[in-house]
């Protein structure tokens, strides 16, 4: 059932495409600014699952950059800073981002970039960067997770069933535990990860994890810039900055911003929030936000931009995930369906 209903919704998709629909959304939206937020790119042949899905593949990125090549105004991040009545985007405008500051930005993303002549923009988790074999806490949840032994595993006041370690069937509960687990308070969470890292061995080697979840370093970071990235901040350490007290959020924005500007020596005047859903910062965010200087904050709200900006410190992003097709990528950007 679910194939054929991938089939129809496909077909549909190729239809709008063909008859023209895909561009009259983007003449409707025409002065309007996307941005795109991406995290990783990984090569073709890593299986997909949840793990991966946040990716897209080295075809899927470089077919959609084709795509904004052919369509669309790529704009880099001056461009958004320096905009004037006078100087309006281009119409058709889109931004291009990155969350998080992996190294596969640098030897997947960056090459399909600079051939299509495509600027970008890359935020950084400044405590991973230039680390080894470190991982956001919810992906090694994730990952010791899925690599247990099949054993009941207590979480919350209740014992799971895992299934067979690595299986289609062991990803998906492990996806469910840890949306309950996200929900913890921090303590809690700490000690259920300090508990599965006394049962579990982390298993990093096959290339695609090592693509995946490899951080760049500091040099990576300034070749990036020296390729014409420009290089923004996502934290500290990635946490739901509402979850956080004022004192919390500010020194998670504070130290990073202050990282990023020592190593590379310049200023950094933009920030993504992490995860960046509307719950996931808060007007408290904002204001800090703009007293340490940033000049622009990206959310994740899976909106476009109405022109003029209104609120710099709340420029909405669209998330792209593998799972979709070019065609799905076709209508989702020219604004016909939403994420």
């Amino acid at each position: 059932m679910t194939s054929i209903k991938t089939f129809v919704k496909q077909s549909i998709l190729q239809a709008v495409e063909t008859l023209g629909f895909n561009a009259l959304y983007r003449y409707i939206n025409r002065r309007k600014l996307l941005c795109l937020c991406y995290h990783s790119v990984i090569s073709d042949d890593a299986p997909l699952d949840n793990r991966t899905n946040i990716a897209v593949t080295v075809s899927q990125f470089d077919a959609q950059m084709q795509e904004l090549r052919k369509h669309w105004n790529p704009i880099g991040y001056q461009s958004i800073t320096q905009l004037t009545a006078d100087e309006p985007l281009p119409d058709n405008a889109v931004f291009i981002s990155f969350d998080d500051g992996w190294r596969n930005n640098l030897t997947l993303a960056a090459p399909i970039l600079a051939k299509y002549g495509i600027p970008a923009t890359v935020f950084l988790t400044t405590d991973y960067i230039g680390t080894t074999g470190q991982l956001f806490w919810a992906l090694e949840i994730l990952e010791r997770l899925i690599a247990m032994q099949d054993k009941p595993l207590p979480i919350g006041g209740q014992s799971f069933p895992l299934g067979p370690p690595e299986s289609p069937l062991r990803t998906r509960i492990a996806e469910v535990l840890l949306s309950r687990i996200k929900q913890f308070p921090v303590p809690d969470r700490q000690t259920v990860l300090t508990q599965m890292r006394e049962i579990t061995n982390l298993n990093l080697s096959p290339k695609w994890k090592q693509e995946l979840y490899e951080f760049l370093s500091w040099n990576e970071v300034r070749e990036l810039k020296r390729q014409g990235w420009t290089i923004g901040c996502h934290t500290k350490t990635h946490p739901i900055l509402s979850m956080l007290s004022a004192e919390e959020q500010r020194t998670e924005l504070q130290e990073a911003k202050a990282k990023i500007e020592a190593e590379l020596g310049e200023t950094c005047s933009t920030l993504a929030y992490p995860n960046g859903g509307a719950d996931d910062y808060n007007e408290e965010t904002v204001r800090i936000a703009a007293e340490l200087g940033f000049q622009t904050a990206f959310t994740l709200e899976n909106k476009r931009n109405d022109l003029p900006l209104n609120d710099l410190l709340r420029i909405h992003r669209i998330c792209i995930t593998r799972d979709l097709t070019l065609n799905s990528f076709r209508a989702i950007i020219s604004g016909i369906r939403g994420k």
